[in-house]
Parts: structure tokens; sequence; C-alpha cells
């Protein structure tokens, strides 16, 4: 079963995969789009309906104004809210996983983490621009960080910044599973333990390859998600 469109809150494109009764929110890494999670979300059609977005600025989602990492989390939720999806599990890689930690904080949705920079070390910021060329390649988004417009540069720095912000005592640990490369030049495994230390009871996997390992570790990681949904 597939669908999808353009859904007019924030102006927010989508598209869905399964016709399971439990539902997941899928939200993509800097530079991807709704297609990043498409091999994943193919996994678990049977017992899952995914819902796979472009956030905005990214793909067909259009940003009319610089965001910060309270305004995509409010976009997502707003989006849950208008399609009437139930209590849906949120799925966030990179960039997205600090927009679904946020949605943890404020709105306290079940959420697991892949290669998501928990926290903002020093040199996080350097070495997502060093690899932006190489994620682009990946997930075939609509232009080059280097080629960003002024509205979305303003935007990364507002996100940036925001990842001091997070209020970890606002995060059920129970609600959180972390997955971590064991070959993540972006993210290392220590952001992955510092994630572990400040959320109590949250869990913690390690698997193979580098920041793009969940393109390729899709069955691994379909089991992974229905043992824990």
């Amino acid at each position: 079963m597939k669908l999808g469109g353009t859904v007019t809150i924030n102006n927010l494109f989508y598209d869905t995969l399964g016709s399971g009764k439990k539902e997941i929110v899928f939200l993509h890494g800097f530079g991807g789009s709704h297609h990043c999670f498409k091999a994943l979300a193919s996994h678990l059609d049977s017992n899952f309906k995914s819902y796979l977005l472009d956030l905005p600025g990214f793909g067909e989602s259009k940003l009319e104004r610089a965001f910060n990492l309270n305004d995509y989390a409010k976009s997502i939720n707003d989006f849950i809210i208008n399609m009437k999806i139930d209590n849906p599990l949120i799925i966030g890689h990179s960039f997205g996983g600090r927009i679904a930690l946020k949605m943890a904080e404020l709105y306290h949705y079940k959420i697991i983490l892949i290669s998501t920079p928990i926290y903002d070390y020093r040199t996080l910021k350097t070495r997502v621009k060093l690899l932006a060329n190489k994620l682009f390649k990946i997930s075939k988004p609509s232009a080059d960080y280097k080629n960003a417009s002024p509205l979305m540069r303003q935007t990364m720095n507002n996100v940036f910044s925001d990842m001091k912000k997070i209020s970890f005592k606002n995060i059920d640990g129970n609600k959180v599973l972390i997955i971590y490369a064991n070959n993540d030049k972006v993210v290392p495994k220590r952001v992955a333990y510092y994630g572990k230390r400040k959320m109590h009871g949250s869990g913690l996997i390690e698997i193979k390859g580098n920041h793009f390992a969940y393109l390729k570790e899709t069955v691994l990681l379909s089991k992974v998600i229905e043992n824990y949904a």
C-alpha cells in the first residue's frame, strides 16, 4: 500500500508506506528527503504505517522563514495532529534525531535516535559540513549546503545553537532508544553514551558502519524497531 501527497499545514510533503495498525513518523537527516527511509520502511510495511516526511527546507517542503529546533518540533507535531496519527513512534536520523529529541522533550513521544548528535560538542558543526557533500549524494537533496540560501543557513545556525538547550529532565528515558554506528566519524560513540547517561532508562544499540549505516542495515533495524515499538 502506498499513498502520498502534500499536506497543507506548514506545507509539509509526505509519502506513506505500509498498512499496519502501528504508526511511525520518519525524520531524515540534514540535506535529506523522504526518500532516505524508504528502504527501511519497506521492511516494516506489514505491521506499520510509515509516514516519510520532507522536513521544512528540504525536498518538496518549502521554508518561508528561518526555523529553530522548536519550530521543527512544532511543525511535525502539528502534522501528526492534522493527520490524526495515533501515538506514533518517531524515528530520526542525525538532524532528524535532534528534532525527535526535542519532540520527546516537548510532547513526550516515544523515539528512536539513529546517529544523532545528542549534545553540541565543539567539532560537530565542522564535521557535518565536511561530510555534507557525501550526505547530499546519498540522500538526493535539491541543493548543496555550500549553495544554501541565507534563509537555510540561518536555520541551520539556529538549530546548532539550540543543541545545548535540550532539557533532559523532561524526557522519559524509558521511551528513548539510541542507535549508533561503530565507525561513525560525525557522531562518535561517546555521544551515544552521553545520551544514555543523561536519559536514565534509555536503550543503547551499536550497529556496524558509518554515519549512514541505517541505509544498509535495513533488515537489522527493522527487527529492532518491531521489538521496540
